[in-house]
């Protein structure tokens, strides 16, 4: 597991999700997870990294494994690293 995956299950356990029963690959939405779960998710995720995200950018309604939000915030940490 990569450190970002790490963070993201960390930050997901904090928010009363039980991670260890979820696979990278399972979309979360039909574990009976809601949409403003993985939103406030995504924000808690997106503060830690510091990351500035465009509104128009984020697609949140795309985001519903945990290796989404993996590879959302890879691309994001790049793009921040190269900028």
């Amino acid at each position: 597991m990569n450190p970002i995956e790490h963070k993201i299950r960390e930050i997901l356990t904090q928010a009363d999700i039980a991670v260890d029963q979820i696979g990278s690959n399972d979309d979360m939405t039909t574990m009976g997870l809601n949409s403003l779960t993985l939103i406030k998710s995504m924000l808690e995720i997106i503060k830690f990294y510091d990351l500035e995200i465009d509104e128009e950018s984020v697609e949140f309604y795309n985001i519903k494994t945990i290796q989404n939000m993996v590879d959302f915030v890879s691309a994001n940490v790049a793009e921040k690293a190269n900028a």
